[in-house]
């Protein structure tokens, strides 16, 4: 069950004091979750760029290079079949556009243009090729599955597995995707960072992850700082304090989809 704990709060102001009681009144007074009532028959949602990814408005444009990140919903096979989402919206950065990283795959899913996408289940008989990517993809997913397993990059991996977990559902249906202008769901989830620069040197972060209505009314957040004597030379350094957290309920029992909401409805 999910407990209703308050609205969202803005962070505390960090640049008086001695750091350690700054730190103690932001962790007391911003930090942790803050679950909200749940929304029911929600049909779908966004997915935004974060801290250091491109904005929605550079995404649309086209005017991105060098990105750190991926974006889009890929295979989008448990969103919108195990979780019951009839459509999820979100961004996507080509290969093209994307920083190379050890920990971004580097080639291109279903689409090959950056842009905002909505991916949805569709009945193959709707025609003009709308399921040709996605059967180009699995198919490609699961010819490298089957002849080596152990080099298959994750995302590809994720859509053989996903497809063979609900085939029956899948039967006669693919994951299409459109290209969209603008994101118009509901709702949107997210995460960002907020960084306070002390007078002393010292650095502390605010990160947030979210799930909220598109005026921005909050149904979930998770609050998270972290406080470094001085700048980390590089992002796995250890903070000399944290305090917080950044784990969300599944999305399923913030934003019920229309399908659990029924289901929940018979059974009582």
């Amino acid at each position: 069950m999910l407990i209703a704990i308050g609205a969202a709060s803005a962070p505390f102001d960090a640049f008086s004091g001695s750091p350690y009681t700054d730190f103690d009144t932001i962790c007391t007074k911003d930090a942790g979750l803050r679950i909200n009532e749940p929304v029911d028959d929600v049909s779908g949602y966004a997915i935004y760029p974060g801290e250091g990814e491109p904005s929605v408005e550079e995404i649309v444009s086209g005017h991105v290079s060098d990105a750190p990140a991926l974006g889009g919903c890929f295979p989008c096979i448990e969103e919108l079949v195990k979780n019951g989402y009839q459509y999820v919206e979100a961004f996507y950065v080509s290969a093209k556009d994307r920083r190379f990283s050890p920990f971004v795959e580097h080639q291109d899913y279903f689409v090959s243009k950056t842009g905002l996408y909505r991916y949805e289940l569709i009945e193959r008989d709707r025609g003009n090729n709308a399921c040709g990517p996605f059967d180009r993809m699995l198919h490609e997913s699961e010819r490298l599955l089957d002849v080596n397993p152990a080099f298959v990059d994750t995302t590809m991996r994720r859509l053989a597995l996903d497809y063979r977990a609900h085939s029956s559902q899948m039967e006669g249906k693919c994951v299409s995707v459109t290209s969209i202008d603008r994101f118009s769901a509901p709702y949107r989830i997210g995460k960002s960072r907020e960084v306070i620069d002390r007078p002393d040197g010292a650095i502390i972060y605010r990160k947030r992850t979210f799930v909220e209505s598109a005026d921005g009314t909050v149904v979930a957040e998770g609050i998270f700082y972290s406080y470094y004597e001085q700048r980390p030379a590089h992002h796995i350094a250890i903070a000399e304090r944290r305090c917080g957290s950044l784990i969300l309920p599944p999305l399923t029992e913030l934003l019920r989809p229309h399908s659990a909401h029924s289901d929940s409805s018979e059974a009582r």
